[in-house]
């Protein structure tokens, strides 16, 4: 009877599927397992669902809520959030027919943390030339289940988006090594003095330029970009060829290839081109010497194979243990006879000779094949070295083949990759008149890595860049405040909070930092920002300085003290205040003396000052209770001061709590 009644069954279900349309519901992508919600406020959730369904939102601390998708299926709700500390919560949201519960969310103090590569720097720091300071101690005793971090996949657009790919992560040894090292600080600080959950969203991007961060609104305003609106739209427009003929080819990701934990393929046709059986007959070839016929200087950049074949008698296997692969630029993966013997496709290890163990056994008496993915991104590109096989003591054994087959597989596009069909062959220009889009592109990244948290509810931000904007220290300082104040009027929630990193001493082999740094001092007129200053924690020989605890610690100062009432703490460095001319000396005095002026050495050092001509010359600098006095015998009559004006200076004027004083310089003449 039941192999009689099945049919019906289906028939019944499958009508009763013609007539009534499921309500699906999803939620934004910010909106996960492990979220951290603003505590003691009303905090946007939102999400899609079908265009007319009730959506309704309940929480484990009691608040219901319900809303209606509009027309183009868009809902959001607003729950209150009590004040409380730890305890686990969660949401159920539901249609008529779905439902999602995201678990495990606690409530507490959420910021946003942006920038540049000061702020992307991991944990595990960018090995071997960016190392992390104790590292490997840091992330062992990583056990904060109350302090999450959602990092923002790195995205560009020409418009807005309005969602984000990423999940909270909870804080312990397996998931801290990716989490930015100054953003975890940061949080770690607040929860050891707080005591209360902390949820930091990560958003930022290496060697981004401010102007990347600001929406279109506000970038139009500022000299220099009055061109941008115009710009974009002709971009952006899908019917141009060069779009048409991006859109026609497959598009992989930037982080699907780079940085990630396992290797990917851009496409499955290329799934078979390490194994010694591929046919490579119908490549192209070239030599070590001619890599520029292929990645030539940012006419060409992207992803290509690249195969030769060598031989070995049945001598060498015994001894060959080691691939010496060389200069490759920029990233590789290299395979012999179909394993994988070296990955280098993240940053840090890409700017040292390769060398790669060979697994025993893999080698073949006679035909051996290697095969090597080069991803190419900016200049020139491939590989610089002649291969050479090396025994366990490092002799060489034999040297490979300067000659290789090669396979143009991707060509990288506005921070992507996108397979070609035929080579280099058919390759489309771009427009003169189109800019491309890149993280370097006005507005791009606050179309993909900002706009889509936007209303998401943090108690402010803080932002570690500068670098990138440099040589226009001018146009930053109208270009900085707008990244901030932009935030702030599209998010609509005040003048939340805003503190930001100085840059750090460095050799800038000339580059004007001196300016910018006066720029970011300056930029403390504007309302409720904070600057932390690191002109004791940088270092001469990497961009990336290796203290990023103190970083992190200075900005939770900020916090502390100006956002959340704890007034008696002290913290930021001097800061230059005013300075008089009296009797052949300049009188400075500073803001933020804290327990007074210190100095760790036998004298200050890096002062200067300045008469009528205007050339600096060094000064003698002593400490006069909250005062500096500083005189020369070369300038009588002295108008202006600076100090620590040098792009690598580490400077020895500090408050007595510790904190160093900012560089400045005096009122120009």
């Amino acid at each position: 009877m039941k192999y009689h009644l099945l049919p019906l069954i289906v028939l019944s279900l499958f009508l009763s599927g013609c007539f009534t349309e499921k309500s699906e519901i999803r939620v934004a992508g910010l909106f996960t397992d492990n979220m951290v919600l603003q505590q003691n406020s009303n905090v946007p959730i939102w999400g899609w669902a079908t265009a007319g369904s009730s959506v309704n939102v309940e929480t484990s601390w009691g608040e219901k809520v319900t809303a209606s998708a509009t027309d183009d299926g868009k809902w959001e709700v607003a729950i209150k959030t009590p004040i409380t500390k730890s305890k686990e919560q969660h949401l159920i949201i539901k249609t008529s027919d779905s439902t999602i519960t995201l678990s495990n969310v606690l409530l507490g103090e959420v910021w946003l943390a942006s920038g540049q590569s000061n702020m992307e720097m991991p944990v595990s720091g960018w090995l071997p030339a960016d190392p992390l300071l104790n590292s490997q101690e840091e992330i062992a005793s990583a056990n904060f289940p109350a302090i999450r971090m959602f990092t923002v996949r790195k995205e560009t657009s020409f418009k807005p988006l309005d969602d984000v790919t990423g999940s909270w992560q909870i804080t312990k040894k397996e998931t801290v090594p990716d989490f930015s090292a100054a953003a975890y600080f940061f949080g770690r600080a607040l929860f050891h003095e707080l005591g209360v959950p902390i949820g930091i969203i990560h958003s930022s991007w290496g060697g981004s330029p401010a102007e990347s961060w600001v929406p279109l609104g506000a970038i139009k305003n500022i000299k220099g970009f009055e061109l941008i609106p115009e710009v974009i739209t002709k971009a952006s427009n899908p019917n141009i060829p060069f779009n048409l003929w991006l859109n026609s080819m497959k598009l992989t990701l930037w982080d699907e290839l780079i940085s990630t934990k396992a290797f990917h393929l851009a496409d499955q046709r290329f799934s078979e081109v390490m194994q010694p059986s591929y046919d490579d007959a119908d490549w192209d070839t070239l030599s070590v010497g001619t890599m520029s016929k292929l990645f030539m200087n940012d006419d060409f950049n992207g992803l290509a194979w690249y195969r030769q074949e060598f031989f070995l008698d049945k001598a060498a296997l015994d001894d060959v243990r080691k691939l010496f692969l060389g200069d490759v630029q920029d990233l590789n993966t290299t395979f012999i006879n179909g394993q994988m013997v070296g990955r280098v496709e993240s940053w840090g290890k890409n700017t040292i000779d390769h060398v790669y163990d060979i697994p025993p056994g893999l080698l073949l008496e006679g035909r051996n094949v290697m095969a090597v993915r080069v991803i190419d991104v900016w200049e020139n590109g491939g590989i610089f070295d002649v291969p050479e096989l090396l025994d366990t003591n490092e002799q060489l054994v034999l040297q490979l083949k300067e000659t290789w087959k090669y396979l143009p597989a991707a060509i990288l596009i506005d921070g992507n990759f996108y397979t070609l069909n035929d080579g280099l062959t058919g390759i489309q220009q771009p427009e003169d008149d189109r800019v491309p889009l890149t993280s370097h592109t006005p507005t791009a990244l606050y179309n993909g890595m900002i706009a889509p948290l936007i209303p998401y509810t943090i108690k402010g931000a803080i932002w570690y860049q500068g670098e990138s904007n440099v040589p226009r220290y001018e146009q930053y300082r109208t270009l900085f405040p707008s990244v901030f104040n932009s935030w702030r009027t599209k998010w609509a929630i005040g003048d939340f909070p805003f503190y930001y990193v100085q840059l750090a001493p460095f050799n800038y082999n000339g580059s004007p930092v001196e300016e910018l740094r006066q720029v970011q001092l300056e930029t403390l007129v504007e309302s409720n920002v904070g600057m932390v200053v690191t002109m004791d924690i940088g270092s001469v020989t990497t961009i990336h300085p290796p203290n990023k605890q103190d970083v992190g610690k200075r900005l939770a100062l900020h916090a502390l003290a100006k956002t959340y009432g704890k007034s008696e703490l002290v913290y930021s460095g001097p800061i230059y205040k005013h300075v008089t001319f009296d009797n052949q000396q300049a009188v400075v005095a500073f803001d933020h003396i804290g327990g007074g002026l210190y100095c760790p050495d036998e004298a200050l050092a890096y002062f200067e000052i300045a008469g009528a001509d205007g050339v600096f010359h060094p000064a003698k600098a002593t400490i006069d209770k909250g005062n500096v006095i500083v005189n020369s015998t070369i300038v009588q009559n002295p108008l202006m001061v600076r100090y620590a004006w040098g792009d690598k200076i580490k400077t020895n004027l500090f408050n007595k709590e510790g904190l160093p004083a900012s560089p400045f310089r005096t009122k120009k003449l």
